[in-house]
């Protein structure tokens, strides 16, 4: 190939709707090598290179990391195996989907339920706790995770870092 059937590392970010830095990154990582060098040391790259580079992006996309990218690019163009990764993101996605539709549903509810109390002043938080726990099943993990009390919970302070924040048990809440 010549020089002018080449692209310079700020052509190949325009072409490929990425910023030069991302290039870079993922040079450094081991990701995308030039495929030559011009004058000056000028980092060089073909159509193969951006071919690779959407595979990068569209593999990232998919919740790949940059480690798993790298260890498995001689496999990247493996149809089955993008599939695969497809199908586990649609899953994924759908799986998180209807987490939310069903916490959307469990907000509505308490809403409804606060609206509709006769005294907006005096808050039942057993009955509300125990909307929650019926809209969200008994056995859910949000539920679990929303009720587990670290050891330290309890009076004068505990469970706090010392300066009125969280201690890090509590951020799993």
């Amino acid at each position: 190939m010549t020089d002018a059937e080449y692209m310079s590392v700020g052509d190949l970010a325009r072409r490929v709707g990425v910023t030069v830095r991302t290039v870079q990154y993922y040079d450094q990582q081991g990701l995308l090598a030039p495929s030559a060098k011009g004058p000056n040391n000028q980092r060089l790259y073909s159509e193969e290179d951006a071919a690779l580079l959407y595979g990068i992006l569209t593999l990232k996309y998919l919740g790949q990391s940059l480690t798993a990218i790298k260890d498995h690019r001689a496999s990247m163009g493996d149809g089955e195996n993008l599939k695969s990764l497809v199908v586990s993101q649609i899953q994924a996605v759908e799986d998180d989907l209807q987490t939310l539709l069903t916490r959307i549903s469990t907000l509505r509810a308490l809403y409804d339920d606060l609206d509709g109390a006769a005294d907006a002043q005096i808050v039942d938080w057993e009955h509300l706790a125990a909307l929650i726990k019926e809209r969200q099943g008994e056995d859910s993990l949000f539920w679990q995770l929303t009720c587990i009390r670290d050891e330290g919970d309890g009076p004068a302070g505990a469970g706090t870092d010392g300066r009125g924040g969280s201690s890090a048990g509590e951020s799993a809440r």
